[in-house]
């Protein structure tokens, strides 16, 4: 005699009206569970329960930028990986930018660091004749970010 864990939603998932238990639907249902359970853990990510607001660990895809500037106003324009070939956005979720500029290349020194947002048209007001250059990072969930990506520099 073995014991099993039980499943309690598999099992009543898988008894019919009469109460009998349908083995192949059961035992089909834990595959697929199973199967999830790999591709979470693959994707570095737990059970995505609202409930428990688990958090996503892993980074988006990288998303794409343009930076134009003239007359004392630059534009940081991100186009989404959902919208590039290739790329996607796998985990179907909202991707946040985080938009750091400075005239110091290293990002050292005055470094301005505007608040993580989902939006991708960032219009800047920067002082005329100078050069800057824009830093930009991705997240899921505004805590894990991607490696920056600097553009620049940016003639004002």
């Amino acid at each position: 005699m073995t014991i099993r864990r039980p499943q309690a939603t598999f099992d009543a998932a898988a008894t019919d009206q009469m109460g009998k238990l349908n083995q192949d639907l059961q035992q089909a249902l834990i595959n697929t569970d199973s199967r999830i359970q790999v591709i979470e853990r693959g994707l570095g990510i737990g059970g995505l329960d609202p409930d428990k607001q688990s958090k996503i660990a892993v980074v988006p895809p990288r998303a794409d930028i343009a930076v134009t500037g003239a007359s004392g106003q630059a534009t940081v324009s991100i186009t989404n990986p959902e919208f590039i070939r290739g790329r996607g956005n796998p985990l179907r979720t909202p991707i946040y930018h985080r938009l750091r500029y400075s005239v110091d290349p290293t990002f050292r020194n005055g470094v301005k660091t505007l608040p993580p947002s989902v939006q991708t048209h960032w219009p800047l007001q920067l002082p005329v004749g100078q050069k800057f250059f824009i830093q930009v990072q991705h997240s899921y969930d505004a805590v894990n970010w991607t490696l920056p990506v600097v553009k620049g520099p940016v003639a004002t």
